[in-house]
């Protein structure tokens, strides 16, 4: 990319996280809500709804630490666009 004055300006990179932590997490994420459905033998109501607030959550704080990152790398690049 160039500048009006004709200096040459490198484009900054989006983010560097990887697309596979995302697959990875997604893939985690579906197993940790299914399995309480496809155990032998089936938990109780109490254990299974335990489980899937545990999961739930485990999700919510994960998503919230990626968002964080996600924030400072901007504000170390100086890229609001992100």
């Amino acid at each position: 990319m160039t500048m009006p004055s004709g200096k040459i300006v490198p484009r900054r990179t989006r983010s560097r996280q990887s697309p596979a932590l995302a697959w990875a997490l997604g893939v985690l994420a579906s197993f940790l809500f299914s399995w309480p459905l496809m155990r032998v033998p089936r938990l109780t109501l109490g254990l299974a709804s335990l489980h899937l607030f545990a999961s739930w959550a485990a999700g919510i704080v994960v998503l919230l630490w990626m968002s964080r990152r996600l924030g400072d790398d901007c504000e170390r690049t100086g890229d609001r666009d992100a």
